[in-house]
């Protein structure tokens, strides 16, 4: 399945059957404005895969000079030959029958081959062309006048990858020697250090014009439309998008915190890591990684853990900085440098320093005193910036004794406008200021580090407000300005009310993480309700990440796993929130013990389930007693009772009379008489779930006591029992002095954290963090396996195969860490220059640009999912266009495209639109895709046009701004309209796919919002001409059929090498940029090259043959069990089949579904059934009538086919035990028979399976995939 997978993505990816090690040099045109205001030339574009996620990300590699007016190479004339190049003209080059793919393959760029070409085809002895002169680049050497060369010769990706991977082993000590980093300068933010892009919006003032929070509050009221995941930043992304192993949101709070790993964002080009913003308050790297303010403070700098420190030093700049700067004009301000030095030395700040400082402190710390009296003023600010937030800062006094223990200041100033929780008690230098001592508590009288300092003062000013994001009136008032914000308490401050009970600390005194906040009255977007809780209200990202965050640890405690590398999954939809747990009861979970639902007849999944048996292999060392007396729990594997008991028959039990002697084992015939022997009742367990039936936690009853509590509140040194015993007889090992918060103190006096306790591992040497878990009665829910059946077909009919794994594709190769190879271009690749081999040149990511891509560019991300399902034709090559335009002026900003193969469930496509720089401030700015198909097959090489999408651009302020969408595209979705709505005098009037309002699709030639500008296009003929401005300022965009390329597409371009595409395949050149090429495979074959056989199912009909069936394929192989269709039509009088599948392995389960207009239901076939740990490529089967499916309908009465699911179900062993049927259905599940005549059901999706939550078909009919 797997190595289907990698297959498939590659295929999607265009990043196809490259040749060799061939680096294909685009856009020369150093003139040419792709983006207004940007030049960007000389490019190399990289493709980055991430096979794991399904995302295809496309990142152009640039010159982008600073100016508009591009660099220029040294006054090097044309007719200079060297070691490295030598100079031909057009004619020469032809008079030697250098041929255009000789050109191409030589490393000429992609505009000398289309001028080349069109000299060629348009020979002329007279022409001027003759004289053009081409630099022919030898030794290693490209560009237009051999300008370039990378010290390596592999491809550029991999040359990209051993880059950032090299840059791991670096020391930010020595990379600051290297590079000051990047900067994003569309603000005016004066201040010592530059301004990254992510402190924009990033929940702290770090502007002393407060510029760069001045327009957040608008994303912190936003609420998103149903159909949409809310980030915690404000975004909205679609609600099929969360939780899918993608990070959609900036935040990256759409997914599991531990997925992002943003402390390796130094060594990752991604979008991921570019376009990711810190969470509240936190510092910036500069990279995607974020830090603590007061961890980019420590002291210890350089330890060895990369997780507290930026690799690429900024946070060393950053208080360098902070601790140098002697800004100020007045006395107060205007330290010498003597009286600096004394501080930084007296602060212990010397270690921040790459000087010899240390050593010269340690000779003055003895007269240090006298050395500020001497040399400072009787008071001064230091540093002479705001240490935090840009407006907090630290006054020191000469009388201050205490420097060598107490790094702490006498007095803290602060803006009093946004902190009017605090006192002020006077006015130093015209600033707010209160003595020190008037902030204890919560601070301390001394700090002995300065981190640490930073760190409480940092949790304290929490306390102040954002611009626009206070109390309507005063502290004393409640009243936010909106209401979707939270008050934090005793503050003015407001926040949105999706920040509370999210484990980020963003009011004072963490007010927004209080568990006693009624978060589920405020009915919050995807959210899971604690189970005990009615007011415990928790984000559903939350549920399985190894933190408890309920109360009573419901959230891990959850009884599905989702695998969301599999979007189509029932597992899934719960995890998201999208279906409810009782809304889609597992099988196993009816007629198990334990109460899971009731419904308004209060019938629950228990009642009447006398003749089911408790001990089935789903309650089977589940770790919860399912069987009253706990049967189902003997004979268990590293269960507890097994550990400690010598015989399997036994459980563990603290006999209540010899709770001396600790743990015994107590026999069966003890449990359950009625009668309670042990402590926490655990030989007697209905007591409590009778008394408490819906909280599956509290199930350990106390001591003489009715009370039953969890088991997660024994030993947490807190007596929640009557008579203590939940503490003092449980854990007799604790002492009040020996409880630690948040840790579990074991037997032997180690510790482990408390979240570890329950979590069905040991982690204690003698096991008790384990002990009494057993008594919860929540426990994951076992899948469906087909192990336990009949094999259909007969076994001799199968054709195993070993199952397929992925191979790596990329293995780096070692290269010597160089820092200025490495990080002289910051987040660029440095390309050797002919000229100066001390500088060299920069290609940038669209996101930087510069010498030295030095700068940030502001810039939108898209990333959407292209679904062409009902483009039941495989030999499709679609091509999506992005356009940023101004709404103002109608100009096309920027574009960027890509070329999409495939027709199944298809990988997010990433792609970057850079804004006007400067971008102007009024403007604003929509996103259209155009989506455009060309057949692979045949002579018709025209682009035919397939629709359009709009897209607002919210938060328009943001330096870096993403879209997240997915499109479908259908057989017919362009849709005219009515022209009296809107003029289009060169074109037609359509509706936008998205949204239904109506624009001008111009004809070719023509531009602007009514098609009454002419362009002058020169794109070759079968290409798609589409102007930007109507005048000479930017060339109009060509759009290439594929087998072209060049500005004008006139350039006839061959990806493909002759060996490439396997067993008679046809390979097709899609895109030059990557050098791709596609191969059309026969049906039998798959894999990039079509180098997989395809596994195939032949069937016979034993039954009258239809004229169209669905092979519905259910793969038990994996955790996430996948459901898939094939459509197959069988031709007139042909009595069998021969199905090609997708994958290169037959699912274990599968189904033949007929259409049959006399029957209401549509009948199911069993045609394979098979061990999942059996893997086959071949197999023959049979659609027999005894393998017939009926609907359950057809099984019983009519008073059980009506009654509702909580009855009827407990009716379906009957058919298994009588032996009517192999298989059966409902309304949500599949249901089989296994050997022992047992009835096993499994949720299954008898609609037709459909690609992230996308609807495909119209007019009520329904899709599937063709084979």
């Amino acid at each position: 399945m797997y190595l289907y997978l990698f297959s498939i993505l590659l295929s999607l990816l265009h990043l196809l059957a490259a040749n060799g090690y061939l680096r294909i040099l685009q856009h020369a045109d150093r003139k040419e404005q792709r983006v207004v205001g940007r030049v960007q030339y000389d490019c190399f574009y990289m493709v980055n895969t991430n096979v794991r996620q399904g995302e295809n990300e496309v990142i152009p590699y640039c010159i982008r000079p600073l100016e508009v007016i591009p660099h220029t190479v040294p006054n090097v004339s044309l007719t200079e030959e060297s070691s490295i190049r030598s100079i031909r003209t057009f004619a020469q080059l032809r008079q030697q029958n250098v041929t255009v793919k000789d050109l191409f393959h030589d490393g000429a760029s992609v505009d000398i081959c289309e001028q080349y070409e069109m000299y060629l085809s348009s020979f002329d002895v007279n022409s001027t062309l003759n004289k053009t002169k081409l630099c022919y680049c030898l030794e290693g050497w490209f560009g237009s006048n051999c300008e370039y060369k990378f010290n390596s010769d592999e491809k550029f990706e991999t040359i990209v990858k051993e880059r950032f991977e090299a840059k791991t082993e670096s020391d930010p000590r020595k990379v600051v020697k290297v590079t000051e980093g990047t900067c994003y300068t569309g603000l005016t933010c004066d201040r010592q250090t530059c301004l990254d892009w992510r402190e924009v919006c990033d929940g702290k003032i770090d502007c002393p014009n407060a510029v760069d929070e001045e327009h957040c509050w608008q994303m912190e009221i936003n609420e998103c439309n149903d159909d949409e995941y809310r980030c915690t930043n404000g975004q909205c992304i679609p609600l099929f998008f969360f939780y899918d192993k993608n990070i959609d949101c900036q935040d990256a709070t759409d997914e599991v915190n531990h997925i992002f790993k943003r402390h390796e964002c130094f060594m990752d080009p991604s979008s991921e890591c570019e376009d990711a913003t810190c969470p509240w308050g936190q510092f910036s790297c500069g990279d995607g990684f974020c830090r603590e303010i007061s961890l980019a403070l420590r002291k210890d700098i350089y330890a060895d853990d990369r997780k507290s420190f930026c690799a690429n030093g900024r946070d060393i700049l950053f208080t360098r900085n902070m601790f140098e700067s002697d800004e100020g004009t007045d006395q107060i301000n205007d330290l010498s440098d003597d009286c600096r030095i004394s501080v930084i030395c007296a602060l212990k700040l010397y270690a921040y320093f790459d000087t010899d400082l240390h050593e010269e402190c340690e000779t003055v710390r003895y007269y240090i005193d006298k050395l500020f009296q001497e040399k400072c003023p009787l008071r001064f600010f230091f540093p002479s910036v705001p240490v935090l937030f840009n407006h907090v800062r630290f006054v020191y006094t000469t009388n201050k004794t205490d420097w060598l223990v107490n790094v702490a200041p006498d007095y803290i100033c602060f803006n009093e406008q946004l902190c009017q929780s605090f006192d002020s008690t006077t006015m130093i230098n015209g600033t707010t200021c209160a003595e020190f001592r008037d902030f204890s508590p919560p601070l301390y009288v001394r700090y002995k580090y300065w981190y640490n300092l930073i760190n409480d003062i940092q949790n304290m000013f929490k306390a102040c407000s954002l611009p626009k994001l206070n109390t309507t009136t005063s502290i004393t008032s409640s009243v936010c300005a909106h209401p979707s914000l939270f008050h934090c308490n005793n503050t003015t401050k407001c926040i949105s009310k999706h920040r509370l009970l999210d484990n980020s600390i963003d009011c004072y005194q963490s007010s927004d993480e209080q568990q006693q906040i009624d978060t589920c009255t405020y009915k919050l977007s995807n959210r899971f309700q604690c189970t005990t809780s009615t007011t415990q209200c928790i984000p559903r990202r939350m549920l399985r990440d190894g933190g408890y965050d309920c109360q009573d640890a419901s959230d891990e405690h959850f009884p599905i796993r989702c695998n969301p590398n599999f979007f189509v999954s029932p597992r899934c939809d719960n995890v998201r929130g999208t279906t409810k747990l009782n809304d889609t009861l597992y099988f196993s979970q009816i007629c198990n013990g334990i109460v899971e639902t009731t419904n308004s007849d209060d019938d629950t999944d228990e009642s009447n389930c006398e003749q089911w048996p408790c001990r089935t292999r789903y309650t089977m060392c589940d770790n919860v007693w399912n069987c009253k007396n706990g049967s189902d729990e003997l004979y268990c594997e590293d269960s507890y009772s097994t550990l400690v008991c010598d015989e399997f028959k036994s459980h563990y039990c603290l006999i209540i009379d010899k709770l001396e002697d600790g743990v015994q084992c107590l026999e069966p015939q003890y449990i359950n008489e009625g009668a309670m022997n042990c402590i926490g009742s655990t030989d007697e367990r209905q007591f409590c779930r009778n008394a408490y039936p819906d909280n599956p936690y509290q199930r350990y009853r106390c001591l003489n006591s009715s009370l039953c509590i969890s088991p997660m509140q024994l030993c947490d040194c807190v007596e929640d029992c009557p008579f203590g015993d939940d503490e003092r007889l449980v854990c007799p090992w604790l002492a009040n002095d020996s409880c630690k918060k948040g840790q579990f103190l074991c037997n032997n006096s180690g510790s482990i954290p408390y979240n570890y306790r329950c979590d069905n591992d040991y982690d204690c040497e003698e096991r008790e963090d384990e002990l009494f878990c057993d008594l919860i009665d929540a426990s994951e829910i076992k899948l469906f396996t087909p192990d336990n059946f009949v094999h259909f077909p007969l076994i001799t009919s199968i054709v195993a195969k070993e199952k397929l794994t992925i191979q790596k594709q990329y293995t780096p190769t070692e290269i010597e860490l160089d820092y200025h190879t490495l990080w002289y271009c910051n987040r660029g690749i440095f390309v050797q220059s002919f000229y100066d081999n001390n500088t060299g040149y920069c290609l940038c990511p669209p996101a930087y640009y510069g010498d030295r891509c030095e700068y940030q560019s502001e810039h939108i991300t898209i990333k959407v999912t292209v679904s062409t399902i009902t483009l039941l034709e495989k030999d499709y090559i679609v091509l999506l266009l992005f356009l940023l335009i101004d709404s103002t002026s109608d100009i096309i900003v920027s574009y960027e495209y890509i070329y999409h193969v495939g027709d199944t469930c298809d990988p997010k496509y990433i792609v970057y639109l850079l804004y006007p720089n400067p971008k102007p401030i009024h403007s604003n700015y929509f996103i259209k895709l155009e989506a455009y198909t060309q057949t692979m097959i045949g002579n018709n090489n025209h682009i035919q046009y397939k629709g359009s999408w709009y897209f607002d651009i919210p938060f328009q302020f943001l330096p870096v701004n993403r879209l997240v969408t997915a499109i479908e595209l259908l057989y017919d979705i362009i849709v005219s309209c009515d022209s009296n709505n809107i003029t289009c005098i060169n074109g037609h009037c359509l509706l936008y796919v998205n949204t239904g309002t109506p624009f001008c699709h111009c004809d070719e030639g023509w531009f602007g919002k009514s098609c009454n500008i002419k362009e002058s296009c020169e794109c070759r003929r079968g290409s798609v001409c589409i102007g930007r401005s109507g005048n000479n300022d930017f060339k109009p965009i060509c759009l290439c059929s594929f087998g072209n390329a060049g500005q004008s597409c006139k350039l006839t371009y061959d990806g493909c090498g002759g060996d490439e595409c396997l067993h008679g395949a046809t390979c097709v050149s899609v895109d030059s940029r990557m050098n791709s090429s596609v191969c059309i495979c026969p049906e039998e074959f798959t894999g990039t090259s079509c180098e997989h056989e395809k596994a195939k199912i032949h069937i016979d009909f034993g039954i009258p043959v239809p004229s169209m069936v669905l092979l519905r394929l259910f793969d038990t192989t994996y955790e996430h069990q996948v459901y898939s269709t094939l459509f197959k039509r069988i031709p007139l009088y042909q009595n069998n089949i021969l199905i090609h599948l997708s994958t290169s392995y037959i699912p274990p389960v599968n189904f033949l579904q007929i259409f049959n207009e006399d029957n209401p239901y549509e009948p199911y076939y069993l045609i394979t059934l098979f061990d999942d740990k059996m893997f086959t490529s071949q197999l023959s089967t049979t659609v027999v009538p005894s393998n017939r499916c009926p609907h359950f309908s057809e099984l019983f009465n009519r008073t059980v086919s009506s009654d509702t699911y909580l009855r009827r179900v407990k009716y379906y062993q009957l058919p298994c035990e009588q032996k009517h049927v192999r298989c059966f259905y409902d309304e949500n599940s599949m249901c089989l028979c296994n050997k022992d005549n047992y009835v096993e059901c499994f949720p299954y999706k008898h609609e037709l399976v459909q690609c992230k939550g996308i609807s495909y078909c119209q007019n009520g009919t329904s899709c599937s995939t063709t084979t």
